[in-house]
């Protein structure tokens, strides 16, 4: 939306626009329907089209933007992302070394180019600790898989659940930062 900035200031209805879209999941459908046409009454196609896009995307899934949600929609997704969290320390992965997508993608591929031992020295060891001390590994052993065959279930484990955890992560502190804006944030949410 930052390219269409400048086009949608120059518009004499932008704040009604864009305010349209920001309310536009909690409006009523005659609302709804003022905001589109509002939209469509533009005479830049391009920013036209790209304002209908984010409707669609606030439609499609509002969880993409925090901003979008209801107060209580807002309040129970931020607790279901701690809560994920929770659990995902409870079967004892708990990732302590900041982690995006992109870190894990870069590991990951590093990892099948070279092996585990040309991985980055902090992720690499946390990563070795973590796979042979989960649940997945001592569980595998006691059921007869081979030392190998056990680290590599966990491994597997400890990877999707890494990016499971990075992306809930991201999603609470989303929701943390849109709760404090709104007021609604509470001592035990820090």
């Amino acid at each position: 939306m930052e390219k269409y900035l400048s086009r949608l200031r120059q518009q004499a209805n932008s704040v009604v626009i864009m305010t349209g879209i920001v309310l536009y999941r909690e409006l009523l459908r005659n609302k709804q329907s003022e905001v589109l046409r509002k939209i469509l009454d533009l005479p830049d196609n391009q920013l036209k089209s790209a304002l209908y896009g984010l409707i669609s995307q606030v439609v499609a899934n509002p969880y993409w933007f925090s901003w979008s949600l209801s107060d209580k929609e807002l309040r129970k997704f931020f607790d279901t992302n701690n809560d994920v969290t929770d659990a995902i320390k409870i079967i004892g992965i708990d990732i302590t070394v900041p982690i995006t997508v992109a870190s894990v993608a870069g590991v990951l591929y590093k990892v099948s180019e070279k092996g585990v031992k040309e991985a980055p020295q902090h992720i690499s060891k946390q990563f070795k600790a973590t796979i042979t001390s989960t649940v997945v590994a001592q569980v595998g052993s006691k059921v007869g898989l081979n030392e190998i065959n056990a680290k590599r279930a966990s491994a597997i484990l400890v990877i999707m659940v890494s990016i499971i955890a990075c992306q809930t992560h991201s999603n609470s502190k989303s929701a943390q930062d849109e709760l404090l804006r709104r007021g609604l944030l509470k001592a035990g949410d820090l």
